[in-house]
Order: structure tokens, then sequence, then C-alpha cells
């Protein structure tokens, strides 16, 4: 076995690192189990976009409506021959009857009164979600019209209290933004069916709040596991035997490497385990082609706007190679703190200092000065927010094009370069 796979086995051995990878894997399914309830409402959605398709051209909205018009129709038949009532939509229907929006409610009904059966209540609850849909699909064009970036700009200016050059910035990319948004709305990439994402919001449950709680757990990984491999012979007195032979002298390189792959692993563990339950649990087998910039994903008084036409699928994979990127950074700066800090918890404390400075930069820069822009270009901003990764508008201090892209090599150049130093150091330095 080599010296890499030495190390890697370690790792693969350690109970805590086995323990803690079930304990997350375990936190990330809570908040799916949570929202399992909703996957019903989700089905007939992507049931819907299976028999019309996502893309809201004329045919297409003209084939809904006239769908639409039927079941409603349908349902007006029942209600006739039931209760001598028709409604203008099923909207209606459920004001009157607001407790049958929730399953449970409705099956208790069932039990107790025979005037509407399952299969009715349940078709009149689909054609209410069918109903939710075309409603949207109509006000799609006036929304995506009515958006002043400029406007919006204006009031993050005041939100943040920016002035000077600062605020010049911000007028300049949402000014850019804006010519973006043009782009989208000439495309069509706002009018596609998605969940509904005032309704559902399954942008934030992926993006914000598991890719969060991925991310965090990556970087508590990565740096324990580099923090780990690099401190265990002088944390076990051996390091004297270890370094003190002609190879010895190039362990930290494969120290460094058997870390960075220990990351990827764990990363890829905890993505696949998560998402593999994510997507067993709810629907998106119709919607992967579906750009991220739909007004059907908007959930805020802004849409999430792409810099680039990203469908779901490509979001997705953005997002998590974006991830593994972060991982490999954080296990890369875990390895320059302990080439001059020789315990693995000390190490891992002066990161989690490290990440709590850089967080709390911008608060300490001028809001004038250009500068509270150039502090959000860390690692440490950067996983904060996943779910606006790649998109403009919501934040004015990383709504730039590229942001992301240049935040990950601008650091990796720095860390590449500090490695580098740090080993040759080490092939220098007493080890006494």
């Amino acid at each position: 076995m080599s010296v890499k796979g030495f190390e890697l086995r370690k790792v693969i051995s350690s109970p805590i690192i086995h323990t803690l990878l079930l304990l997350f894997l375990a936190f990330n399914v809570l908040p799916i189990i949570e929202r399992a309830h909703i996957r019903d409402e989700l089905a007939i959605i992507n049931q819907l976009v299976q028999r019309f398709g996502h893309e809201m051209t004329e045919d297409m909205q003209a084939d809904f409506q006239a769908y639409y018009k039927e079941q409603l129709d349908k349902m007006n038949e029942i209600t006739r021959a039931k209760s001598e009532k028709t409604y203008v939509d099923a909207a209606s229907f459920f004001e009157e009857h607001p407790e049958w929006l929730d399953e449970n409610t409705r099956t208790a009904y069932l039990e107790k009164s025979s005037e509407y059966g399952k299969e009715e209540l349940d078709s009149f609850f689909r054609l209410l979600v069918v109903e939710i849909i075309y409603k949207m699909m109509q006000e799609a064009d006036e929304v995506y019209r009515g958006i002043d970036l400029s406007r919006k700009a204006e009031e993050e200016i005041a939100k943040y209290g920016l002035g000077g050059k600062a605020a010049d910035t911000v007028r300049a990319a949402y000014a850019k933004l804006q010519k973006r948004l043009e782009q989208l709305v000439a495309n069509g990439e706002h009018k596609h069916l998605f969940f509904p994402g005032k309704i559902f919001e399954m942008h934030s449950l992926l993006f914000e709040d598991l890719f969060r709680r991925m991310i965090f757990e990556m970087t508590v990984l990565s740096v324990l596991i580099t923090g780990y491999l690099c401190n265990y012979e002088f944390e076990r007195q051996t390091h004297l035997v270890a370094y003190s032979t002609k190879r010895g002298r190039k362990l930290a390189l494969d120290k460094l490497l058997a870390s960075l792959t220990a990351t990827a692993i764990v990363t890829t563990v905890i993505v696949v385990g998560t998402l593999a339950v994510y997507f067993a649990t709810f629907p998106y087998s119709g919607l992967m082609k579906v750009p991220i910039s739909s007004y059907f994903n908007m959930e805020d008084e802004l849409p999430y706007i792409s810099w680039w036409n990203m469908t779901f699928d490509a979001y997705l994979m953005c997002a998590v190679v974006l991830m593994y990127a972060c991982g490999l950074l954080f296990s890369s700066l875990t390895f320059v703190l302990s080439a001059w800090i020789r315990n693995s918890y000390l190490a891992f404390f002066s990161f989690i200092a490290l990440f709590g400075i850089f967080v709390g930069l911008p608060g300490w820069i001028s809001t004038d000065s250009n500068m509270i822009f150039l502090a959000h270009y860390t690692p440490f901003v950067l996983i904060l927010n996943p779910f606006l990764w790649f998109t403009g508008g919501l934040n004015p201090f990383t709504a730039f094009k590229g942001y992301e892209t240049v935040t990950v090599l601008v650091w990796s150049a720095l860390l590449t370069s500090l490695s580098q130093a740090c080993m040759y150091r080490f092939r220098k330095q007493d080890i006494h």
C-alpha cells in the first residue's frame, strides 16, 4: 500500500468520522421527512408537466386552459348534484370548506359523511392545484415586466446605508442584471412550469436548507480530517522517527493529497446520501430541464435571476461542484494552519476563528468603499448563501457575474502557493 493509502486508512478506520457521517446524514433527512406530506401535491404538478410539457407556449397554454375548464365543469356537475351549488373556481369551493384542504381532515370527514366521496374530494383538490398553476401562467409576463432593478438597487443601497463608490458599484451591477433580465424574458426562460415557489419553497428547501447543512458538515469534516492527518505523528510523539528519513520530509505532500482525497470522499457520502433521499421523496422527473429563473420558482419579491440560462439540473450540478471546491479549499487552509500549529484541536479552533473573522470582516469596512465588496470574495462568505449562487439581485454584495468562480480561483491560487511554501519550509526546518 502507498503512503497516501496508509494515510487514508487512518481516516477510514476512525470511529469519530463514521459517527459524524451517520449523525450528519440523519440530521439532513429530518427536513425532508418534515416536508414529505407535500409530495402528493408535487406529484400532481409533475403529472401536469408530463401531460403538457413545461414550456409555456401559446399552444400549451391553450390546451391547459381547456383542460382546466373541463375539470371545473366536472366539479360543478358533482356539486350541483350533491348540494345544488356551482362555483366559479375551485378556490371558492374550498373557501366554504377550508378544513378539506388537509388530507387528514378530509379523511376524518369521509368517515362521518357520505355527501362527497374520497375520489370526488381528491379530484377537487387536484383541480385546485391545476387552478393555481393556471392562474400563475396568466401573470408570468406581467410580473416580469413590472420588475424594476434600478429601484431595487436604490432600496438595497438605502437598506445597507451604502454611499459613494459602493453605491455606484451596486447601481452598475444591477444595471447589468437588468440587461440579463431583459434577455431572460426575450428567451422565455421565465415561462416554464415548476413547483410554485411561493407555496412550496422547494428551492429554499434544497439549496438553502439542505445544501447549507451539507456544506457546513463538509467543512467540519474536512478540517477535522486534515488536522488529524497532518498532526498525527506530532500528537503521538512519533514525528522524530517518521520525519527523520529522506522520505519523511516528503510526507507533508502525501498528507495533503490524502486529506484532499478524504475530503472528497466524505463529501460524496454526504451529498449522495442526502440527495438520494431527497429525490426519492420528491418527484422531479419532468422538471430537471426547467430554467432556474422560471417564474414558478420565484419565492421572494424578485425571481432567481441566473447570470446564464441554467436549467435545474445544471444549477444542481454546478452547486455540487462548487461545494466540492469549497471543501478542498478548507482542507488546504487547514493544512497551512497545521504547518504552524502542531495540534489538531488548536488547528480546528484556529480555523473557526478565521471563519468568524472573514465573515465579520465586511462589517468593519466603510459602507462608502468598494473594499466592502472585495471582503465578500472569500469561501467563508461564499458558503453562507448557496441558494443565491449564480444569481443576482437578492444580495447586493454578491450580485456580480462570476462571483463564485472568481472567489474559488483566487483562493485556489493563494492556498496552492501557501501550501507549497509550507512544504518547502517543512523540508528545511528542524523537526525537534
